[in-house]
């Protein structure tokens, strides 16, 4: 732990604030002792119902503070999540499990820039954030649906549209469905408020299809970066997309995603996984799972 640092930040964070923004009745300015910005170590336990000293112990580095406890001192002082990631660091020596905001990664503060950097990108390129709302896109990446919309949400299409599992992505139920399906759960139990991610989550477990999968998936898989898929493009038939995953520093959870597509030196093989045919799943054409 870097004591000197966290004192350092932390006192800054405290000074932001006044006694009174928080329902606290100001000090008597002749009261002795040294002047204080904003909130005193005392003030903050008791917004905070602690004993007291405890906030001192914590700013002093005495004191090894839980999860809970550092989440409640960055709702305090209105932390960015930048600086409760550093607040985190210094007192634990580990990046913060999830957000402190329950949104935070929804929205992109760069989101006008990286439209920009997709559109001067000539590979399939998407950008979309925590919950896998698309962002941003260039052409490329709309030409791979039917009628060049994307979706909203890259991974509710990926896992839930009659699109995508029996027309784009080729061998969906073995190559596609187990990863897609893992990246669900771990997003869900890492940020655990995010409501469009618990609505995702209950939808996968109800559908016909998804639900059996996920079940009994038992793959160890974290992200997609580097993987090779199989993929059928309906402007140059089937082929293979490499995938190369970044994240966005500005908001954490999101994704810069880059396809390379190589078509098939055969066209028109392998296009449907043909177990799932719809004259075997009983669907029509088009219809929402």
């Amino acid at each position: 732990m870097d004591e000197d640092a966290l004192r350092r930040i932390l006192k800054e964070l405290r000074s932001r604030i006044m006694p009174a923004e928080v329902g606290l009745t100001p000090k008597p300015t002749g009261r002795p002792g040294p002047r204080v910005a904003g909130l005193a170590q005392p003030d903050m336990d008791i917004l905070m119902n602690r004993a007291v000293g405890t906030y001192h112990r914590f700013e002093s580095g005495k004191m090894s503070p839980r999860d809970d406890y550092l989440r409640q001192v960055g709702q305090l002082l209105r932390m960015t999540e930048d600086e409760f990631t550093q607040v985190y660091l210094l007192s634990l020596g580990q990046r913060p499990p999830h957000p402190l905001d329950p949104n935070g990664g929804v929205t992109m503060p760069a989101a006008g820039a990286w439209q920009r950097a997709v559109d001067g990108q000539r590979e399939i390129a998407y950008v979309s954030n925590v919950q896998w709302d698309l962002v941003a896109y260039n052409q490329p990446f709309a030409d791979i649906f039917e009628d060049g919309t994307p979706p909203e949400n890259t991974m509710r299409w990926m896992a839930l549209a009659d699109e995508a599992r029996d027309h784009i992505l080729t061998d969906w139920e073995t190559r596609w469905a187990p990863g897609i399906l893992n990246q669900i759960r771990l997003a869900h139990i890492q940020h655990p408020e995010n409501a469009s991610l618990g609505r995702l989550h209950r939808d996968v477990l109800k559908d016909k299809y998804t639900g059996p999968i996920y079940e009994r998936n038992t793959e160890v898989y974290i992200h997609p970066d580097g993987d090779v898929r199989p993929l059928f493009h309906p402007r140059k038939g089937p082929g293979q997309i490499t995938m190369v995953v970044s994240e966005p520093a500005s908001a954490r959870g999101a994704r810069h995603v880059v396809l390379l597509f190589d078509p098939l030196p055969e066209a028109g093989a392998g296009t449907v996984d043909e177990s799932r045919q719809h004259g075997d799943s009983g669907k029509s054409p088009g219809a929402t799972p």
